[in-house]
């Protein structure tokens, strides 16, 4: 079953609730949680009081005519994203937007963006250890990646990359819930079943390795071209079509005492931002848990990322040289063409592959023998959620404009069947061909009298979109307009300037 709760369910126009809760360094409040409830997760000695003020079940939840469940009484924390109608921040860089004269077109703009917001305690740690780092995208989830490894490591015993694999899923779902390393090596080192849950968010990993849930912030671009969030949704995977290979524990190296983890993050590639976040963050969970006495008695060996510009021959030599460097489990990629480069010669090797961001589809079903695994949801998870956000905002007549590339043209067909399913029309579907001229492209999308538009491009086209649609006397404030989490960024802002 999957199960979407909207936090707040109102349209475009309607005021909006006054309030988001904050997450703190106290508390962490998340919608839905394992098994598909609600819960407010306490740290420390507060935790039973907490929980017991905010349980509700997806079983429970109104079913709406779409066949979604929805709750319009949940709300979820946001770091740093303030009250709804509050100051315009950008939820994963924390920076006000760009535009100083408040005059951005991109105003009024919605669309999906990755539901991790991270305290601010957090993000200072990460900057302790590379003050460049902006955007966080990525930080939070290797940090936890590497803390999963750890922990799945003390509850094997072993540093054998095949050994590890075989608790990485049961050290996330099904459990004591435990939310630091010492809590967890201390269940685990009891054989007690554990739940680690991290500072990216709840964490339940499905046999396939892809996450068993997703939350994603609606994002609105506001008048400076920063970020607010309106509202917060939370998508459980489908149920996997069939029964992925399982683990085998005596596949791959032997262990050597050290838990060895290597980086496929390139700092020059064109994410090379997310690449440095993911870095920061993995050398951070690496230094903390030294600090601690290290994994099976031992510090936790980090080698030196050389994976250059990500290219396919940059990732190609890169891999061979972490596996003759004897690496338990590598971190990355970041973007599918990293990823899919990496995942034949590392899992081949017998070496665990995980991904912070990768979020490309291909991966659930790739043959990987079992020992690949992700925190960042597939696409398709993010078509149910944008389509959903748009009916929800009372929008039934929808035009797609979308690249023509697989992920592209998939995430579009996705968006389309949320709309329909919730007894919406598509007007139009328009293909964007990388020489596409805009002006055609928004004349297509006008032509179909449609209600909404959602953008499925990459930044430079969706910017180049906006700007022909601003030349036709139309913007995201008078045609409501949409995008996604590939495109609803700063850089978008800068681009289309004020």
């Amino acid at each position: 079953m999957r199960c979407l709760r909207s936090s707040q369910k109102y349209g475009r126009h309607r005021s909006a609730p006054a309030h988001l809760l904050m997450w703190s360094s106290m508390f962490e409040a998340r919608s839905p949680g394992r098994g598909a409830f609600h819960r407010m997760k306490a740290r420390e000695g507060v935790a039973a009081i907490l929980v017991a003020l905010l349980v509700s079940a997806c079983s429970t939840a109104k079913l709406d005519e779409s066949g979604v469940r929805t709750d319009p009484s949940t709300t979820t924390a946001l770091v740093e994203v303030g009250e709804i109608g509050g100051p315009t921040v950008d939820p994963a860089s924390g920076a006000e937007g760009p535009i100083a004269s408040g005059d951005s077109p991109l105003k009024g703009m919605r669309g999906a963006a990755p539901g991790i917001r991270v305290t601010e305690e957090f993000r200072d740690r990460i900057r302790s250890i590379d003050p460049e780092v902006d955007d966080l995208t990525g930080a939070a989830e290797a940090y936890d990646i590497v803390m999963i490894l750890s922990i799945a490591a003390e509850s094997a015993r072993s540093d054998a990359p095949g050994r590890i694999n075989d608790r990485v899923g049961p050290t996330t779902e099904g459990g004591r819930e435990c939310i630091t390393f010492r809590r967890c090596q201390k269940l685990a080192l009891t054989d007690t079943d554990l739940d680690y849950d991290g500072v990216s968010g709840d964490i339940e990993l499905l046999e396939n390795g892809d996450p068993g849930e997703a939350g994603y912030a609606i994002v609105e671009f506001t008048g400076s071209g920063g970020l607010r969030t309106v509202d917060q949704m939370t998508v459980q995977a489908k149920p996997l079509a069939q029964t992925p290979q399982r683990p085998d524990p005596t596949y791959g190296p032997p262990g050597d005492g050290v838990l060895r983890i290597g980086t496929l993050l390139p700092l020059l590639a064109a994410d090379g931002a997310t690449a440095r976040a993911a870095l920061a963050g993995t050398k951070l969970a690496v230094e903390e848990l030294n600090n601690l006495g290290g994994v099976l008695g031992a510090d936790i060996e980090l080698v030196p990322d050389e994976s250059g510009d990500g290219s396919s021959a940059a990732t190609g030599a890169a891999v061979a040289r972490l596996i003759d460097q004897g690496v338990d489990a590598v971190i990355g990629g970041t973007a599918y063409p990293i990823t899919s480069v990496a995942l034949g010669p590392l899992t081949d090797a017998g070496v665990i592959l995980f991904s912070p961001t990768d979020t490309a589809r291909a991966l659930s079903v790739a043959p990987n023998r079992a020992l690949f695994h992700r925190l960042a949801p597939p696409t398709d998870l993010e078509g149910q959620v944008l389509g959903t956000a748009i009916t929800n905002d009372g929008y039934t007549r929808v035009a797609i404009a979308s690249g023509t590339q697989g992920e592209d043209l998939e995430l579009a067909a996705d968006i389309a069947a949320a709309v329909s399913a919730a007894s919406g029309t598509v007007t139009a579907t328009v293909p964007v061909e990388p020489d596409a001229d805009p002006a055609e492209v928004t004349q297509a999308l006008i032509e179909s009298s449609p209600q909404a538009i959602v953008l499925v491009t990459s930044v430079p086209t969706t910017a180049a979109i906006i700007a022909a649609m601003v030349v036709k006397g139309k913007s995201p404030s008078t045609l409501a307009t949409y995008g996604t989490a590939a495109n609803m960024t700063s850089g978008l802002a800068q681009l289309v300037g004020g």
